[in-house]
């Protein structure tokens, strides 16, 4: 595992907005909006939501793999395809090139490639239950305990897998809220719900509260 761009587990990596355009840069060509152009509505007032914008499903697997990986890029640099996790004395080697994400309606299933020296490679899935569109859930979502895979992997790391499927999945969602529009202050918008309808991820953006506004963000 020499060579590989190291981290420990649960070391505080907010995306920040470099993460956030890493994403963004490549969710822009395939955003699809409820409207004729995305962003090109009229200011979301306060508290308010604007059309939901979508995403094929086909195109999340590269997009999760670059929300994950966009956490450990280096500035200027892309998203690294493979990082070595650490916790305490164990190392585990995910393959971030190999994330894959299937999609039904209501549920998003996220699959993270890790391979250690007593394991081998094997596949750990996360699956989230979302809202769909004849059951809208805001940005609530629903896991199992565990990964589904490989007991060794699933005992050992499934907790990180966990998170990591989670934040790349919000990642993404916050990237496509982004680019839809801005509310009355000129700030960007952010996800208020994330659905799934089998053949596309969408997302409603949400103009923050006004206690919560940051001008120009």
């Amino acid at each position: 595992m020499t060579g590989e761009r190291r981290q420990s587990y649960g070391e505080d990596r907010e995306p920040g907005d470099r993460v956030i355009n890493l994403i963004g840069d490549a969710i822009e060509t395939l955003l699809r909006c409820a409207t004729e152009v995305c962003g090109g509505g009229s200011p979301v007032p306060p508290g308010g939501t604007g059309p939901p914008v979508s995403v094929p499903a086909a195109a999340l697997p590269g997009l999760a793999a670059t929300a994950l990986g966009a956490r450990y890029a280096a500035p200027g640099q892309p998203p690294p395809p493979r990082v070595v996790w650490t916790d305490g004395d164990s190392e585990v080697l995910v393959h971030l090139d190999k994330t894959e994400v299937v999609t039904f309606p209501g549920l998003v299933l996220i699959a993270l490639t890790l391979e250690t020296d007593e394991t081998g490679r094997g596949q750990l899935v996360v699956p989230f239950a979302v809202g769909s569109p004849d059951s809208p859930a805001g940005l609530v979502a629903v896991t199992e305990a565990r990964p589904r895979g490989p007991s060794p992997l699933a005992d050992r790391w499934g907790e990180a897998v966990t998170a990591a499927a989670w934040l790349a999945l919000l990642d993404v969602a916050h990237a496509m809220a982004l680019r839809s529009g801005t509310d009355a202050t000129g700030a960007r918008l952010i996800p208020g719900a994330i659905t799934s309808d089998g053949a596309a991820l969408s997302v409603t953006p949400q103009a923050r509260h006004p206690a919560d506004q940051v001008p120009g963000r």
